[in-house]
């Protein structure tokens, strides 16, 4: 079995995992990102650090507020969360 492969079938084995991990993350947006940002232990301030996405955002998107969201601030969110690929 080739390196292709072997990630495949470790990708396919742990799918059952990443599933359930999903799971828990159910709801609107707002309220996963709040889940989020609690089980990663990070404060507004690092998040805004890492993600680059700005301090006003970042609070509205946590009040649930109506505020557009491009793929940009998805990706800055993705990166600074340390999302793995089912996560994000």
């Amino acid at each position: 079995m080739n390196t292709h492969n072997k990630t495949l079938l470790s990708q396919i084995q742990g799918a059952k995992k990443n599933a359930k991990a999903i799971e828990r993350y159910q709801g609107a947006f707002s309220e996963i990102f709040v889940q989020l940002i609690k089980d990663r232990k990070l404060s507004n301030k690092k998040l805004i650090d890492t993600s680059l996405v700005g301090e006003k955002t970042i609070e509205r998107l946590r009040n649930n507020e109506e505020y557009p969201i491009t793929v940009q601030i998805i990706m800055g969110l993705c990166f600074g969360l340390k999302l793995t690929v089912p996560e994000a």
